[in-house]
């Protein structure tokens, strides 16, 4: 089986900003695609683009703690970019890792993508079902939460 593992960092961490009707307030600033062959177990990279946020400032988490860089506007490459990979990836299967939070940026910020992929189940869910990770919980607005993290996962499934 092939799927791509999809990977995005944005400028919000909040996913239910009240201000913004109950969505994140940020945008997508990175996107990555991996392939990952089950069958052959192979994982190839697939492609990779950067984009800007207008409202960012460079102040924000992933500029801080992530190797993206904060870039002049390249925002206006995003329509062009949604109808290439909607094209690309038409029907096939994408999963991430915190895939609701992934999804909905994807919905936002690259709707025709998100409409013509087939979304496949959540990594970390299934990292939560089949291990037994200790892990830091924390508080939102829902309650509180707890999520093994990739590195704990990864870890964890290959300690070698």
């Amino acid at each position: 089986m092939i799927i791509y593992v999809l990977d995005i960092e944005t400028t919000t961490t909040n996913f239910h900003d009240p201000n913004y009707g109950g969505k994140p307030n940020g945008h997508i600033v990175e996107f990555g695609l991996v392939r990952v062959d089950t069958n052959r177990r192979t994982i190839g990279p697939t492609c990779h683009y950067i984009f800007d946020d207008p409202k960012a400032t460079g102040d924000e988490w992933c500029f801080q703690e992530s190797d993206v860089p904060f870039r002049p506007s390249m925002r206006e490459n995003i329509p062009f970019v949604d109808g290439l990979l909607a094209a690309s990836f038409s029907g096939r299967w994408v999963t991430a890792y915190n895939l609701n939070f992934d999804k909905t940026m994807c919905e936002r910020d690259l709707p025709k993508f998100a409409k013509a992929i087939r979304w496949g189940p959540d990594i970390m869910e299934a990292a939560d079902m089949i291990t037994d990770i200790p892990r830091k919980i924390h508080e939102t607005e829902t309650g509180l939460v707890s999520w093994p993290s990739v590195q704990s996962t990864w870890d964890y499934l290959f300690p070698d």
